[in-house]
């Protein structure tokens, strides 16, 4: 009979009884006054939840990740490189929005705004720069989607563009600013799970939400924080630089 436990010697749980290493081996090391605690891993248990972050060399940071897995990369002093499916891509080049696959991919940036307490959201405001593959910058166009969730609420996934609440205000050579207010939550059922996964399909779970509810059955979004899903489609081969982003709020009264 099989005694499961930790058979590495090295480990803190040892058991020299075991003749089967069951993963639990636990090692500690000790750096300055903190202590650290590692344990095994059973390799067949790992799932690869990886992603691509792409380098922009010109404004020296990360400044986007892919939900593709590459099979490797390689990078020169100034240049990011990912091979896949055989054939060589260079990141931050070509096409906006088109990498590996022969169709453009949308992108979102996520932000969450979280407060002392619940607040009331009345609208969302951002800045945004959109320019073509010839440097032109286009001041009337913006994200194409957003959605604004907490745990309790969704609005869905919103088209910006069929919404006239959209006022550029303020505009300039180099930038627009942008107000929404049309934000209402139309999660069907309180308490159901409105998400999919972030990685492989990130619009809310359209068997939880209603589309078609009544206006007087929906309610504003009350709650201490928010997360604001800023999504651009990438159909007309167009870059977005988002600025800065901000909500205004009411303090709500208890």
């Amino acid at each position: 009979m099989n005694i499961n436990g930790c058979t590495n010697p090295k480990a803190a749980n040892y058991n020299p009884s075991a003749d089967q290493d069951d993963g639990s081996c636990v090692y500690l090391h000790k750096i300055g006054d903190t202590c650290y605690a590692f344990q095994d891993y059973i390799e067949s248990s790992l799932r690869d939840q990886s992603f691509t972050l792409s380098y922009s060399v010109d404004g020296n940071a990360w400044v986007f990740y892919h939900d593709y897995i590459p099979d490797f990369y390689f990078s020169t002093r100034q240049q990011l490189f990912t091979l896949k499916n055989n054939f060589i891509w260079k990141h931050n080049a070509g096409p906006f929005g088109k990498f590996y696959k022969t169709n453009k991919d949308s992108f979102f940036v996520d932000i969450v705004f979280n407060f002392k307490s619940e607040v009331l959201l009345n609208s969302i405001q951002w800045i945004t720069k959109v320019i073509d593959s010839s440097s032109k910058i286009h001041d009337f166009k913006t994200f194409t989607h957003i959605t604004v969730w907490n745990d309790k609420q969704c609005t869905g996934k919103i088209p910006i563009s069929q919404y006239a609440p959209i006022k550029p205000e303020g505009i300039s050579k180099h930038s627009s600013e942008f107000s929404f207010n049309e934000l209402r939550d139309i999660v069907s059922t309180s308490g159901e799970f409105f998400m999919k996964s972030l990685f492989e399909n990130f619009a809310p779970e359209p068997t939880t939400l209603d589309n078609n509810m009544p206006w007087y059955h929906k309610s504003y979004l009350q709650n201490n924080y928010f997360i604001v899903r800023l999504e651009f489609d990438n159909t007309d081969d167009k870059a977005i630089y988002l600025h800065s982003a901000d909500v205004a709020i009411d303090q709500t009264v208890r």
